[in-house]
This record gives C-alpha cells, sequence and structure tokens, in this order.
C-alpha cells in the first residue's frame, strides 16, 4: 500500500507539472500575439498612442507626438493601414475607453470608436505625407468603398500639401 501512495503521489505531481508547462506555454503564446498586434513603439509608447496625442491631445504635446510618428516612419504603415480599414467589430477590449481626452472643459474619459480609429490613422498618414503615398494607393482598390475614398481623400490632401510646399 504504501507503494500505491508514493506512486499516485508522484504521477499527480507529473501531471500538476505538466498542466502548469501548458498553462504557462499558452499565456506566453497569448502575451506575443498581444504585444505583436500592437503596432510599433518609440519611446516606450505605442504607435496609437502618439497618434492619439497628435489628433486631439494636449495641443503642448502634439509636436512632440508627430515627430514620434515620424520618428517611427513607414514601420508604421501595417499599423495605419488596419487602423484606417478597423470597424466597430475590430475594436478591441483594450481601448473600450480612452483616458484624458482634452476639451474646453477639461479632462474625461471617453469611449473609442472605429471612427476614432480611422482618424488616428489618417492623422498618422497626414503626418507621415509622401512617405505614406504607396500604401494609400493600393488602398484605392480596396474591397471596401469608404477605404477608398478615405484613401482618396487623403492622398488628395498629401498632394496639395506637397504642391503648397513646392510653390513656397
Amino acid at each position: 500500500m504504501p507503494f500505491q501512495k508514493a506512486y499516485s503521489l508522484t504521477a499527480m505531481k507529473k501531471k500538476r507539472r505538466w498542466v502548469s508547462i501548458i498553462f504557462l506555454t499558452i499565456v506566453l503564446i497569448v502575451a506575443v500575439i498581444w504585444l505583436v498586434n500592437q503596432g510599433p513603439f518609440y519611446k516606450g509608447k505605442r504607435l496609437d498612442t502618439w497618434l492619439q496625442m497628435a489628433d486631439y491631445g494636449d495641443p503642448a504635446e502634439a509636436p512632440a507626438a508627430k515627430d514620434a510618428v515620424r520618428a517611427i516612419g513607414t514601420g508604421a504603415l501595417p499599423r495605419l493601414v488596419w487602423l484606417l480599414k478597423a470597424q466597430d467589430t475590430d475594436v478591441p477590449v483594450l481601448y473600450s475607453y480612452r483616458d484624458y481626452v482634452h476639451t474646453l472643459l477639461g479632462r474625461r474619459s471617453e469611449q473609442i470608436s472605429a471612427r476614432d480609429l480611422n482618424e488616428w490613422a489618417a492623422a498618422g498618414f497626414r503626418i507621415l505625407g509622401s512617405n505614406s503615398v504607396p500604401a494609400l494607393v493600393k488602398l484605392t482598390s480596396d474591397e471596401r468603398q469608404d477605404v477608398r475614398a478615405s484613401a482618396a481623400k487623403l492622398l488628395a490632401e498629401i498632394d496639395r500639401n506637397a504642391s503648397n510646399q513646392v510653390q513656397r
């Protein structure tokens, strides 16, 4: 009898160890997938955070945010494309609320929608200017009409800004 107890305890320990290893592996895989889907980082902040600051954050922080987006450069394009194509079903739970939206009445929390993500993308494309043209040209043949229209509008804005700079 003592041998059976010792054997069953050893088997239980092995089983528990395997369950722990499998659990930790799953947690690690989920963490890696989550981190990869966050987009590029610069100075410890996600691209999305810089875009939010540039688009409607504190006006004093906007120049630094735009510089950060420019520093990320064309590495931001895959994330900007995803943000421009985002629909309400794509808004992750992590985006449920954004903190400290600056308004005339001060700071407040506000729920994020796909429209917000689309606006962040548009701000990012504008900041990158001519560097974003190839991605926007590709988006003009997207299957969704709203994405095509947004890409065409952004291309026109970027072209207008480039023309104005050349004329000066």
